[in-house]
């Protein structure tokens, strides 16, 4: 069974489809979970991504599927029933391929395998390796560490610990810095598929600390605002559960209690 799902095809042929409802921001036990997402584009989903009701380690990849216009089945785990899970390495998120393939549980590796999917003209994957190498070092400490930070640690642990990440992300992007400089993009005229895993880190940091991420310069800012205005990105943002909401992350941590400033739509 799956959740709410536009018309596309019918909006395509001019059938007049009614307006239908949002998928809900909560599940219950009276709702599926199991949901069709398709990116204004008619197509077969290319696969099922599995994960928590959160956006952490899941949300690049979400980026990534929407820019690519890649209609996914979005699989939401439970946390109590986790351990009833069987996956690679016993982690999350995985990515089922849609022809059977082996599961991918590795985030790069989901990275590669659905910018490999998209088309050409996007050019999500440089020749150069760069997007594989922004990618892996976006799951990284500390840039993994403030993901983790915000949507999963409790928020009381994650207050002492935030101050010394934040300034080792701060640091830590200036090795990015020189790339970015007098560019749209890391990856020139488009973005690679690694800038949507440093987009989460840059949104993160800005959510936690507007100062800091304001002291990162304007290349940062012009960035960050590109990537926002990638018009299947920019409609994801609009649709997906704000900060504060018990869907933005796991209960009880900063994304959910704290009252963080969540960027404003473009």
């Amino acid at each position: 069974m799956h959740g709410t799902v536009d018309d596309n095809a019918a909006a395509y042929e001019g059938r007049g489809a009614p307006k239908r409802e949002p998928p809900p921001t909560e599940l219950t036990e009276r709702i599926s979970k199991s949901i069709l997402v398709t990116p204004k584009q008619i197509s077969l989903p290319v696969g099922r991504l599995l994960y928590f009701q959160a956006r952490a380690h899941a949300e690049p990849l979400r980026f990534l599927l929407h820019h690519a216009g890649l209609s996914y089945e979005m699989y939401t785990v439970e946390l109590g029933k986790w351990p009833q899970h069987s996956t690679p390495n016993g982690e999350l998120p995985v990515f089922l391929p849609i022809d059977g393939s082996d599961a991918i549980s590795e985030v790069a590796a989901i990275a590669a395998h659905l910018a490999g999917l998209a088309e050409p003209k996007l050019a999500l994957v440089p020749a150069d390796g760069s997007a594989d190498r922004m990618y892996r070092a976006c799951c990284d400490a500390p840039f993994g560490t403030l993901s983790r930070l915000t949507s999963i640690v409790p928020a009381e642990e994650a207050a002492g610990l935030l101050p010394a990440v934040i300034a080792a992300t701060l640091d830590t992007l200036k090795a990015f810095e020189e790339s970015i400089k007098g560019r749209c993009f890391f990856g020139g005229e488009h973005p690679h598929y690694g800038e949507f895993a440093l987009m989460h880190v840059v949104e993160l940091l800005r959510l936690n600390d507007a100062a800091a991420f304001a002291s990162l310069g304007e290349s940062w800012a012009a960035w960050l605002v590109a990537m926002r205005a990638l018009p299947r990105v920019k409609e994801y943002l609009q649709s997906r559960p704000r900060a504060g909401s018990a869907s933005a992350g796991w209960a009880g941590s900063r994304i959910v209690t704290v009252a963080l400033e969540e960027e404003p739509y473009l």
